[in-house]
C-alpha cells in the first residue's frame, strides 16, 4: 500500500505449518511471508517474503534438511534455503496452489490446484528430481486435505463422506475409496501400519485396517475388504488427528479445547485440557505440547481471529481498538477474550479474559442456537470497547447468546481499571452492569476530558455513566465505582415517532462538555452533564434516509464529522459556530477516526464496482479536498482505522500536518498497517464517480468578526475547496484576530456565543 511505514499482523496460517527435522524450529506461513519460530522459546528467528500472494503450505525437503518448499495462490512452488532466505528453485504451476504435501520417503509431491472460487479442485503430482509438473491429475470436490504417512509410502485424503487412500508408487487413478455415513472432518495415516484414521462430524474416530490388502484386491478387480474400529469421546466434530511417531498413540482434538491421547492397543485415554482454543487447524496460535510430561512447552501467537457475530454480519469496527497510552492494538476474540498486540514489534503481548467461559457449555449453546433458526450462532464476545484518553480505564460491552428465553442475546457492560504500577495492558474489573439497556448496547463513547461514558441502545435510550469514589472509614482504602447518573429515552423528545429511534453513534467534544448522538437520520447535541437537549443539526437535502453510523469532533475546531452508509452514503462536516453543514461528500464511507491531538480525521472507503481497492483518506475539517490517500491491495477489506499515540508508534515524516498521530489500519483478516511517510504530491479533488463535494458560502457570519477578507486570504487564494489551511492568513491579520479566535473556540462547547449574537 502506498506510503505505509510498517505492515504486519495477519493469521499465522490457515493451513498446517511444518517443524524442522531437528525439532528446533517451525516454519509458519503468514500472508505472503514465511516466519521461522523457535520451538524452545516461541521467539521469531527470521521472516522473509516468499511469494506475491498468500502462502498456502510449507513442506520440508526430504533430501536436504536445510531447505523447504512453499506453495502459494500466485501459482508457484518455490524451494528455499531457509537459513538465509535465498531462493534455490521455482516451478510455475499456472493455477493457484491450495495445498502441498511431500511424503518423507518419496521423490514426488502432491499439490491441490484450483481457483479459490471453484467448487472442484485437482490433485496433481510434482516430480522433486527436476521440480516439474507430472501429468497425473484427479478432480475432487472442494479443497481436500492430503495426509501422508510420516515413515511409509501411504497417502490419504478425504472429501465429503469418503476417504481416499493410495501409495506413492501408484497412479492417482487407482485410489481406494472408503465410504462413511457422516461427513469426514479430518484424517491421518499410521506411520508404519496400513491403517488410516478419520474423524467425522458426530465426534467419532474411525480406524480402517488392511488398506494395502484392499488395494491389491481392487487391482484384481475384487471387492476391497477392510476392518473398521471406532472410538468416541468428542461431543463435537473432530477437528484434528495425528499419530505418534512410534504409532502407539493417536492424538485428537476439537471444539472442547482438550487434547485427547488414545492408546491404540488398549483404548485408554489421557487428557490435556484448557488449551485456550478449539483444536482444528493452525490458525492463530501454535502450542508445543510435551506429551511425555503433558505440559505446554511454549506458545506462538499471531493476531487471534474475530468472533462469530451471528448471521452474515462481517466484523465491525467495535471489535478493534488502539490503547491510547501504548499504541497496542486491542482485538476482540472468541470466548470474550481481548488480545493486546504490539504493532511495532509485531508480537502478542497478553490476553485479558473479560469473562470465564466453559467451552463445553458454549458448544451446547451453539447447537441450540443452530436448531432454532439454522443461522450461525452468536459467539460470546466483546462487541464494543472504549478507552479513556490516558488509557487508565477500559469499558467493554459484552454480548452472549441467551438460551431458554425469547431474547436472542443478553448484554453486559464492564468497567476495567489499570492500577498504578502495573503494565499498561493489565486491567482489573471495577464495575459490572447487567443488562444496561433493554435493546442491547449499540454504541459507546468515552469522554476525552472526564471520567464519563455514554452508552446508547437500539431502542433509543442513552445512559451517562460517571466514576465515583466510595466513602470509607478513616484508615481504610478508598474504593471507586461507576454509576449511571442519567438516562434519557429519545422517544420523549420526538413524540411524533411511532417507535423510539435507535441510537447509532455517540461522540463527546474534545473538552467533554457536549455530546452528539445519531438517531433516526438526525444528529442532536446534548449537555454532557445535565443531558439537556441543546439543538438538532440540519441534515442534507435529498438524503432524508441518511443514518449516521459514526460521529467525531475535531479537536481545536468547531467541526463535527459524521458518516452515513448506503443507500444514502455520505460524509458530512458540520460547523457548530454556524449550526449548519460546512461541506459534504456523496461518498460511501465505512469507517471514521479523528486525531485526538490535531484537527484532522481519516475515513475508510470500501472497495466497490468502480473502485476495486479499499482506500484511507485523510481530511481536515476546512476542505473536502483529501490531504493524503492510501490504497490497499485488492481483496482486502478494512475493519478499523484509528490514530495511535505518536510516542508509542514511530513513523517517518508527517503525513498530514505538524506533529500528527500515526494512523493504524486493520483489515478483516487482522493484518495491519501503520500509515505515515512523506506527504505525496497534492491530490486532486474526489472524482465525480465517488464524491460530489458541495459547499455553501453565503451568509458566513464570521466575516463580521474577523473582517470581510479574513476567510479568503490564504495561500493560493481561490475557491474554498481548492485552498489549504484556512487558518493560514496574513501575519498582521492573524495577530490581530488571534485573541478573538481563541475566545470563540478555546472555550467549552456549550459556552459558545449564539450565532444570532455573532451576526449583530
Amino acid at each position: 500500500m502506498d506510503c505505509s511505514t510498517q505492515t504486519g499482523g495477519g493469521y499465522l496460517s490457515v493451513e498446517a505449518s511444518q517443524a524442522s527435522t531437528d525439532g528446533l524450529r517451525i516454519f509458519v506461513p503468514r500472508a505472503n511471508e514465511i516466519h521461522i519460530f523457535s520451538l524452545n522459546t516461541g521467539e521469531r528467528l527470521l521472516k522473509f517474503q516468499a511469494h506475491s500472494a498468500p502462502v498456502t503450505a510449507v513442506a520440508r525437503d526430504p533430501k536436504n534438511s536445510q531447505q523447504i518448499y512453499t506453495a502459494s495462490l500466485d501459482g508457484t512452488i518455490k524451494l528455499w534455503q531457509f537459513e538465509d532466505g535465498n531462493l534455490a528453485n521455482s516451478l510455475e504451476v499456472g493455477q493457484p496452489v491450495k495445498k502441498l504435501v511431500i511424503p518423507q520417503k518419496s521423490n514426488v509431491a502432491y499439490i491441490v490446484c484450483g481457483s479459490p472460487g471453484e467448487s472442484n479442485s485437482k490433485i496433481c503430482t510434482v516430480s522433486l528430481k527436476d521440480l516439474k509438473l507430472m501429468s497425473f491429475t484427479k478432480a475432487v470436490d472442494g479443497t481436500p486435505e492430503i495426509e501422508p504417512s510420516s515413515v511409509g509410502n501411504l497417502v490419504a485424503s478425504f472429501s465429503k463422506r469418503r476417504v481416499f487412500a493410495w501409495k506413492t508408487s501408484t497412479p492417482l487413478c487407482n485410489m481406494l475409496s472408503l465410504n462413511h455415513t457422516k461427513t469426514i472432518t479430518c484424517c491421518a495415516v499410521h506411520p508404519s501400519e496400513d491403517c488410516v484414521a478419520a474423524g467425522d462430524s458426530s465426534g467419532r474416530i474411525l480406524l480402517w485396517h488392511g488398506i494395502e490388502q484392499a488395494m491389491q484386491q481392487q487391482e484384481r478387480r475384487e471387492s476391497p475388504l477392510t476392518s473398521l474400529t471406532t472410538q468416541h469421546w468428542h461431543p463435537s466434530p473432530v477437528g484434528c488427528l495425528c499419530f505418534s511417531q512410534d504409532g502407539h498413540y493417536l492424538l485428537s482434538g476439537g471444539l472442547e479445547t482438550v487434547l485427547v491421547i488414545w492408546q491404540l492397543s488398549t483404548g485408554a485415554r489421557n487428557y490435556l485440557p484448557r488449551l485456550g482454543g478449539a483444536l482444528r487447524s493452525i490458525r492463530d496460535t501454535i502450542r508445543v505440547v510435551n506429551t511425555s510430561t503433558m505440559k505446554i512447552s511454549c506458545s506462538i501467537h499471531g493476531p487471534l481471529q474475530p468472533p462469530a457475530t451471528g448471521g452474515s454480519q462481517r466484523p465491525s469496527a467495535g471489535l478493534c481498538a488502539v490503547q491510547p497510552q501504548t499504541g497496542h492494538l486491542v482485538l476482540s476474540c472468541p470466548n470474550s477474550v481481548l488480545q493486546f498486540y504490539d504493532i511495532v514489534r509485531d508480537n502478542h503481548i497478553r490476553i485479558l479474559k473479560v469473562s470465564d467461559r466453559n467451552a463445553v457449555a458454549r458448544i451446547t449453546a451453539e447447537k441450540a442456537a443452530r436448531a432454532k433458526d439454522g443461522s450461525p450462532p452468536v459467539e460470546t464476545h466483546v462487541s464494543l470497547m472504549a478507552f479513556s484518553s490516558d488509557g487508565g480505564w477500559l469499558v467493554t460491552a459484552e454480548v452472549r447468546p441467551y438460551i431458554g428465553g425469547e431474547d436472542e442475546t443478553e448484554w453486559m457492560l464492564k468497567f476495567w481499571e489499570r492500577s498504578a504500577g502495573t503494565p499498561a495492558c493489565s486491567y482489573a474489573l471495577n464495575t459490572q452492569a447487567e443488562a444496561p439497556h433493554a435493546g442491547g448496547v449499540a454504541c459507546l463513547a468515552f469522554s476525552p476530558a472526564k471520567s464519563v461514558v455514554v452508552s446508547g441502545s437500539s431502542e433509543g435510550q442513552f445512559k451517562v455513566w460517571a466514576h465515583r469514589k466510595l466513602s470509607s472509614a478513616p484508615g481504610q482504602t478508598t474504593g471507586s465505582t461507576w454509576r449511571c447518573c442519567s438516562s434519557v429515552m429519545l422517544g420523549h423528545h420526538a413524540p411524533s415517532l411511532l417507535r423510539p429511534p435507535g441510537i447509532r453513534a455517540a461522540a463527546f467534544t474534545w473538552d467533554g462538555s457536549l455530546l452528539a448522538l445519531s438517531s433516526c437520520g438526525q444528529v442532536s447535541l446534548w449537555e454532557a452533564e445535565t443531558t439537556a437537549l441543546v439543538s438538532h443539526l440540519p441534515g442534507l437535502a435529498g438524503l432524508a434516509r441518511a443514518s449516521f453510523t459514526s460521529l467525531a469532533f475535531l479537536r481545536g475546531t468547531p467541526f463535527l464529522v459524521g458518516i452515513s452508509q448506503a443507500p444514502d452514503a455520505c460524509l458530512v462536516v458540520w460547523n457548530l459556530l454556524l449550526a449548519s453543514v460546512w461541506w459534504s461528500c456523496s461518498l460511501n464511507v465505512s469507517l471514521l477516526s479523528a486525531d485526538p491531538t490535531t484537527g484532522v480525521f481519516a475515513v475508510g472507503v470500501p472497495a466497490n464496482d468502480q473502485e476495486r481497492h479499499a482506500r484511507v483518506l485523510v481530511f481536515d475539517g476546512w476542505s473536502p479536498k483529501p490531504r493524503v490517500s492510501w490504497q490497499f491491495p485488492r481483496g482486502q477489506r478494512l475493519s478499523m482505522i484509528s490514530f495511535a499515540p505518536q510516542r508509542a508508534v514511530s513513523v517517518g515524516d508527517p503525513c498530514c500536518g505538524p506533529d500528527p498521530s500515526p494512523l493504524v489500519a486493520v483489515t478483516d483478516d487482522r493484518r495491519f498497517a501503520v500509515l505515515g511517510g512523506r506527504q505525496p504530491e497534492p491530490s486532486t479533488s474526489l472524482t465525480p464517480e465517488t464524491a460530489a463535494a458541495t459547499r455553501t458560502r453565503e451568509g458566513v457570519p464570521l466575516t463580521e468578526v474577523f473582517g470581510e477578507n479574513a476567510m479568503n486570504r490564504r495561500r493560493g487564494s481561490g475557491p474554498l475547496d481548492q485552498v489549504g489551511d484556512p487558518m493560514q492568513v496574513d501575519g498582521a491579520l492573524a495577530a490581530a484576530n488571534a485573541a478573538s479566535w481563541a475566545k470563540l473556540v478555546d472555550v467549552p462547547s456549550h459556552s459558545l456565543l449564539p450565532v444570532s449574537e455573532l451576526c449583530t
